[in-house]
Protein backbone atom coordinates (compact mmCIF):
# COMPACT_ATOMS: atom_id res chain seq x y z
CA UNK A 1 0.00 0.00 0.00
CA UNK A 2 1.41 3.50 -0.85
CA UNK A 3 1.97 6.33 1.24
CA UNK A 4 -0.97 9.08 1.18
CA UNK A 5 -1.01 12.55 -0.26
CA UNK A 6 -1.51 14.99 2.39
CA UNK A 7 -3.44 17.07 0.17
CA UNK A 8 -5.83 15.05 -1.95
CA UNK A 9 -5.34 11.80 -0.12
CA UNK A 10 -4.49 9.60 -2.95
CA UNK A 11 -1.57 7.03 -2.87
CA UNK A 12 1.61 9.68 -3.69
CA UNK A 13 4.19 7.55 -5.42
CA UNK A 14 1.44 6.88 -8.67
CA UNK A 15 1.47 10.19 -8.40
CA UNK A 16 5.05 11.48 -8.42
CA UNK A 17 6.20 11.71 -11.87
CA UNK A 18 9.65 12.55 -11.91
CA UNK A 19 12.55 11.75 -9.24
CA UNK A 20 12.53 15.44 -8.17
CA UNK A 21 8.28 14.38 -7.71
CA UNK A 22 9.69 11.38 -5.43
CA UNK A 23 12.28 13.85 -3.17
CA UNK A 24 9.50 16.38 -2.79
CA UNK A 25 6.83 14.09 -1.46
CA UNK A 26 9.37 12.07 1.03
CA UNK A 27 10.27 15.92 2.35
CA UNK A 28 6.69 17.66 1.99
CA UNK A 29 4.57 14.61 2.28
CA UNK A 30 2.78 16.26 -1.13
CA UNK A 31 2.38 14.02 -4.53
CA UNK A 32 3.74 15.80 -7.67
CA UNK A 33 0.38 16.92 -8.51
CA UNK A 34 -0.52 18.54 -5.96
CA UNK A 35 2.90 20.01 -5.29
CA UNK A 36 2.49 21.71 -8.61
CA UNK A 37 -0.73 22.48 -8.60
CA UNK A 38 0.21 24.80 -5.36
CA UNK A 39 2.56 26.80 -7.59
CA UNK A 40 0.73 27.34 -10.65
CA UNK A 41 -0.84 29.80 -10.12
CA UNK A 42 2.93 31.50 -8.74
CA UNK A 43 4.25 30.50 -12.04
CA UNK A 44 1.13 32.40 -14.43
CA UNK A 45 2.08 35.37 -12.23
CA UNK A 46 5.23 35.06 -12.99
CA UNK A 47 4.68 34.15 -17.00
CA UNK A 48 2.55 37.48 -17.09
CA UNK A 49 4.74 39.60 -15.99
CA UNK A 50 8.33 38.79 -17.98
CA UNK A 51 8.32 40.20 -21.37
CA UNK A 52 7.97 37.56 -23.83
CA UNK A 53 9.91 37.28 -27.27
CA UNK A 54 7.87 38.01 -30.20
CA UNK A 55 8.06 34.67 -32.07
CA UNK A 56 7.80 35.92 -35.42
CA UNK A 57 11.60 37.34 -34.53
CA UNK A 58 12.41 33.82 -34.55
CA UNK A 59 10.95 32.57 -38.41
CA UNK A 60 13.95 31.89 -40.59
CA UNK A 61 16.38 32.18 -37.29
CA UNK A 62 19.10 29.22 -37.91
CA UNK A 63 18.35 25.95 -36.10
CA UNK A 64 21.57 24.38 -34.27
CA UNK A 65 21.72 20.87 -33.84
CA UNK A 66 24.62 18.99 -31.43
CA UNK A 67 25.85 16.22 -34.19
CA UNK A 68 29.07 14.85 -31.99
CA UNK A 69 29.15 14.30 -28.76
CA UNK A 70 31.90 16.50 -26.50
CA UNK A 71 34.54 14.66 -24.77
CA UNK A 72 36.34 15.36 -21.50
CA UNK A 73 39.41 14.91 -19.49
CA UNK A 74 38.14 12.74 -16.65
CA UNK A 75 38.50 15.09 -13.30
CA UNK A 76 37.49 14.69 -10.12
CA UNK A 77 33.91 14.64 -10.50
CA UNK A 78 30.87 14.10 -9.43
CA UNK A 79 29.89 12.11 -12.89
CA UNK A 80 26.58 10.98 -14.44
CA UNK A 81 25.93 7.65 -15.11
CA UNK A 82 23.33 6.44 -18.01
CA UNK A 83 22.78 2.92 -19.17
CA UNK A 84 20.78 2.83 -22.47
CA UNK A 85 18.39 0.10 -23.26
CA UNK A 86 18.06 -1.05 -26.19
CA UNK A 87 15.35 1.48 -27.69
CA UNK A 88 17.73 4.33 -27.56
CA UNK A 89 16.85 5.98 -24.03
CA UNK A 90 18.20 5.57 -20.74
CA UNK A 91 16.18 5.42 -17.47
CA UNK A 92 17.77 8.19 -15.75
CA UNK A 93 21.00 10.02 -15.14
CA UNK A 94 22.60 8.38 -11.40
CA UNK A 95 25.29 10.43 -9.93
CA UNK A 96 28.60 9.14 -8.33
CA UNK A 97 31.94 10.68 -7.03
CA UNK A 98 34.92 9.61 -5.06
CA UNK A 99 34.79 9.34 -0.83
CA UNK A 100 32.23 9.15 0.49
CA UNK A 101 28.11 9.99 -0.88
CA UNK A 102 27.25 13.22 0.18
CA UNK A 103 23.66 12.81 -0.92
CA UNK A 104 22.25 9.92 -0.21
CA UNK A 105 19.18 9.97 -1.31
CA UNK A 106 21.14 11.17 -4.93
CA UNK A 107 23.92 9.22 -4.99
CA UNK A 108 25.04 6.03 -5.63
CA UNK A 109 29.06 5.21 -4.49
CA UNK A 110 31.38 4.41 -7.33
CA UNK A 111 31.95 0.88 -6.19
CA UNK A 112 27.92 0.58 -7.06
CA UNK A 113 28.57 2.81 -10.05
CA UNK A 114 31.44 0.89 -11.22
CA UNK A 115 29.54 -2.26 -10.87
CA UNK A 116 26.54 -1.04 -13.08
CA UNK A 117 28.55 -0.02 -15.43
CA UNK A 118 30.55 -2.92 -16.28
CA UNK A 119 27.76 -4.99 -16.20
CA UNK A 120 25.91 -3.01 -18.56
CA UNK A 121 29.04 -3.05 -20.94
CA UNK A 122 28.98 -6.98 -20.65
CA UNK A 123 25.27 -6.92 -22.01
CA UNK A 124 26.31 -4.99 -24.87
CA UNK A 125 24.19 -1.75 -23.49
CA UNK A 126 25.36 1.77 -23.68
CA UNK A 127 26.90 3.69 -21.23
CA UNK A 128 27.72 7.07 -20.90
CA UNK A 129 29.51 8.73 -17.78
CA UNK A 130 29.87 12.91 -18.23
CA UNK A 131 30.61 15.15 -16.09
CA UNK A 132 29.20 18.14 -14.49
CA UNK A 133 29.16 20.08 -17.40
CA UNK A 134 27.74 16.74 -19.48
CA UNK A 135 31.02 16.13 -21.31
CA UNK A 136 31.66 12.64 -21.89
CA UNK A 137 34.76 10.99 -19.79
CA UNK A 138 33.65 7.38 -20.50
CA UNK A 139 31.23 5.84 -23.06
CA UNK A 140 31.31 2.01 -24.07
CA UNK A 141 28.78 0.70 -27.00
CA UNK A 142 28.00 -2.75 -28.03
CA UNK A 143 30.38 -4.08 -25.23
CA UNK A 144 33.32 -2.39 -26.51
CA UNK A 145 35.17 1.06 -24.69
CA UNK A 146 35.15 4.04 -27.59
CA UNK A 147 36.53 6.61 -24.87
CA UNK A 148 37.82 6.46 -21.29
CA UNK A 149 39.50 3.69 -21.23
CA UNK A 150 41.37 4.17 -17.65
CA UNK A 151 38.37 5.59 -16.06
CA UNK A 152 37.80 3.45 -13.46
CA UNK A 153 41.28 2.54 -12.52
CA UNK A 154 41.54 6.41 -12.13
CA UNK A 155 38.54 7.02 -9.53
CA UNK A 156 38.80 3.94 -7.90
CA UNK A 157 42.93 4.38 -6.88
Amino acid sequence: MSALCIQCKQPAIPRCHSEAGRREFAISGMCEVCFDAMFAEEDDEFADNCELADISELEGAEVHTLTELQYAEIGDGPWALYIYGRNGMHSGKQWFRKGTVKYPDEEITIAEACKRAKEAVMKRKEVRICDGGDKLVFHSQDGKILYGDGFWDVVTA
